[in-house]
């Protein structure tokens, strides 16, 4: 499904409903719109002007923003407005993807539904992945697991290479065959 990206020019938007969501709707560029009205003295009510919403980024670098329905906020993400609204419900076990690798290009071009495998292989490709010095809990490097390799090579023991580095012996023996810190 990786060729399934929507089909939309960037500089031409279209404009779709937002579902479930009245008074709400989401461009082809992945822009976000309400007609939503607040005076500070009555409930919201529907207005005749649309105006752009500001989403901003979330925890993981989403863009997202509160859409209001019977009053209460609904947290939902930029990427999978738009994906819902130009490519329709999203199929079982897919993944909203960035075509880019740009978690806040939400332009529909740019997005589509795909596997969490296939999702995955793009932030490899994407260097976007947090596996290895990336991530914030690693305590090896790409240098030190080479080093733990041509160790194990020369004859060195597990137990003292992870009391070495200060990791569990378990750590290197994922490291010796692979398991873990393949691609280093």
């Amino acid at each position: 499904m990786a060729d399934s990206a929507i089909e939309w020019t960037p500089w031409t938007p279209e404009y779709r409903a937002v579902g479930g969501f009245e008074g709400y709707r989401v461009g082809s560029d992945g822009s976000v719109w309400s007609r939503w009205a607040y005076n500070g003295h009555q409930p919201r009510c529907l207005g005749e002007t649309w105006r752009p919403l500001k989403p901003q980024p979330d925890g993981d670098g989403y863009l997202a923003l509160n859409l209001y329905r019977g009053g209460r906020p609904h947290r939902r993400k930029v990427h999978l407005l738009v994906l819902e609204a130009f490519a329709g419900p999203r199929p079982d076990g897919m993944e909203g993807c960035h075509c880019n690798g740009i978690l806040t290009d939400c332009s529909a071009w740019n997005l589509r539904w795909d596997t969490p495998s296939a999702n995955q292989r793009d932030r490899v490709t994407h260097g976007t992945d947090s596996r290895g010095g990336r991530n914030g809990n690693v305590r090896l490097t790409e240098d030190a697991v080479r080093s733990i390799r041509n160790a194990l090579a020369a004859g060195a023991t597990k137990k003292g290479l992870a009391e070495m580095h200060g990791v569990a012996p378990s750590t290197i023996s994922g490291i010796a065959s692979r398991r873990l810190w393949g691609w280093a």
